[in-house]
């Protein structure tokens, strides 16, 4: 009886699809350890100001280099959160987005001087006079209320 080997083919590729689905598994582990490694999960609450991510493209013929543009645009007030999306108020219309097209916004002292406003005075920053400037003009005060 002379065999033609299909039942050692068919053994073999089983061996071989296990063998396949393994290294896959495997590779797939070590990926997503890297990936995750800096990841962290990010919890949006409902009030919270958020940044939202542009996409913009270079275009040679507008003179526009995506380089040069600001890859976050907002602040924006979350309204809602859905899942893994958020819905923000944007140019008069709710938008939702999806929460890795989000980031956090945390408020800086530099950012009240670029937009003009402080909310605990209620004053523009760069009106506000120096340090040096409130004691010398506090020093004239009691100096006119010693002479009255």
């Amino acid at each position: 009886m002379v065999s033609d080997g299909t039942e050692f083919a068919v053994g073999d590729i089983e061996r071989l699809f296990e063998e396949a689905r393994r290294n896959t598994k495997t590779k797939h582990e070590k990926w997503e350890k890297y990936y995750n490694r800096r990841r962290c999960d990010v919890q949006i609450k409902v009030n919270d100001w958020v940044l939202i991510a542009t996409h913009p493209l270079s275009s040679a013929t507008r003179k526009v280099v995506a380089k040069f543009k600001p890859k976050f645009e907002g602040p924006y007030t979350v309204l809602d959160v859905k899942n893994n999306n958020v819905v923000v108020w944007k140019a008069g219309k709710r938008l939702t987005i999806n929460v890795d097209q989000v980031r956090i916004y945390r408020h800086r002292k530099c950012d009240e001087k670029d937009i003009g406003t402080c909310s605990s005075y209620n004053v523009s920053l760069r009106d506000k006079s120096s340090g040096f400037d409130i004691v010398q003009r506090r020093r004239e005060m009691v100096k006119r209320k010693g002479q009255s």
